[in-house]
């Protein structure tokens, strides 16, 4: 004969099952075992190392890191998956961002009960940090009269003149 028993969990618990046999010669085998309910999914949030500011979208710069953290209070995380752009979704928790430019990110967890956590989206944007600029900026000092060069000093007076510029 067999009798099972199992307590009624809540949708986050612990349960107890315990297994009773007995034969025809009146042995008897217990087996008592306990199980976690885990139905609920992990939970992942966008972390920004370095410069970030705003929400839709958050603005970053190239030497932003953007990664994924995610937690679960029972089983543990098993993977986190991202998408930027519409493009397949992978497994990782650091987030290339190269491209100037709004992006969009979706990412979700899983965790070791198999748990998925709903498709969550972040916008992006990530800003010029400084304009491609190899050019040196070009100084010049102009000297009025009255004024005498030789050589390389120029000699001047304290009536003398200077127009100083500048470009880029």
């Amino acid at each position: 004969a067999l009798l099972a028993t199992v307590s009624s969990p809540a949708a986050q618990e612990q349960i107890t099952a315990t297994l009773e046999a007995s034969d025809k010669a009146f042995h008897v085998s217990r087996l008592t075992r306990t199980f976690f309910i885990d139905n609920a999914p992990p939970k992942t949030v966008v972390a920004f190392d370095g410069f970030n500011e705003g929400v839709f979208p958050v603005r970053i710069k190239a030497s932003t890191t953007v990664r994924l953290a995610a937690t679960d209070n029972l089983a543990g995380v098993a993977t986190t998956e991202f998408s930027l752009d519409g493009a397949p979704f992978q497994v990782g928790t650091f987030v290339p961002i190269t491209t100037k430019g709004e992006h969009i990110l979706k990412y979700k967890t899983t965790d070791l009960a198999g748990n998925v956590e709903a498709v969550r989206q972040t916008n992006i944007e990530l800003l010029d940090d400084i304009p491609e600029d190899n050019d040196l900026p070009v100084t010049e000092i102009a000297v009025g009269t009255p004024s005498f060069k030789a050589g390389s000093t120029t000699f001047v007076t304290s009536l003398t003149p200077f127009t100083l510029t500048a470009t880029d």
